[in-house]
């Protein structure tokens, strides 16, 4: 008998280029652990899709309009305290420790590979 199959890590994508979006999901597509159950347009999209979709992972652009990655920790964690939070930069500045203390569950820079992406999301 095969054991049960693992539930997917879901992830919710809020960056508010659609061809940066594209690239996420399809670097999480090629590996079978991810389901990507959304992709949120703005702040108030992001909150309400927490709350709705509860994944288990947010991947934010810490520049994310009307809901920088800062900014969103503590309402991401209210809308869903099981959500862990990624958020992306395209430089660190001392912002890695930054939102990491502001309850992140950690920080990648745009620029990473997809295998470091996905290491990170999962």
């Amino acid at each position: 008998m095969r054991p049960p199959a693992a539930s997917p890590i879901r992830v919710l994508l809020a960056h508010e280029d659609p061809l940066f979006v594209e690239g996420m999901v399809s670097a999480l597509q090629q590996d079978g652990r991810f389901a990507v159950v959304g992709a949120a347009l703005d702040g108030r999209d992001l909150a309400r899709q927490t709350r709705a979709l509860r994944p288990s992972i947010v991947v934010l652009d810490v520049n994310f309009p009307g809901f920088g990655g800062r900014a969103a920790l503590p309402s991401l964690r209210r809308a869903s305290q099981q959500t862990r939070v990624i958020v992306m930069a395209r430089s660190d500045r001392g912002l890695s420790r930054e939102v990491v203390r502001a309850g992140a569950r950690g920080f990648l820079l745009m620029n990473s590979p997809p295998p470091t992406f996905r290491q990170a999301v999962a």
